[in-house]
């Protein structure tokens, strides 16, 4: 699975998460890092995001 592919297929599964929170999914990343991989799902909602919005 390409890099590309992969950044979508988890935005898509974000976007189930985020729309039952109020929350918008404004960028996805995926990294390599050795052999793991990190993913930065990074979101937003007016007023702003707290840390409960993240837990």
């Amino acid at each position: 699975m390409s890099g590309a592919s992969l950044e979508e297929r988890v935005r898509q599964i974000a976007a189930g998460a985020a729309v039952d929170r109020n929350l918008e999914i404004v960028h996805v990343e995926v990294a390599r890092n050795g052999r793991s991989l990190i993913v930065r799902i990074f979101i937003d909602k007016p007023g702003g995001v707290t840390h409960g919005d993240c837990a």
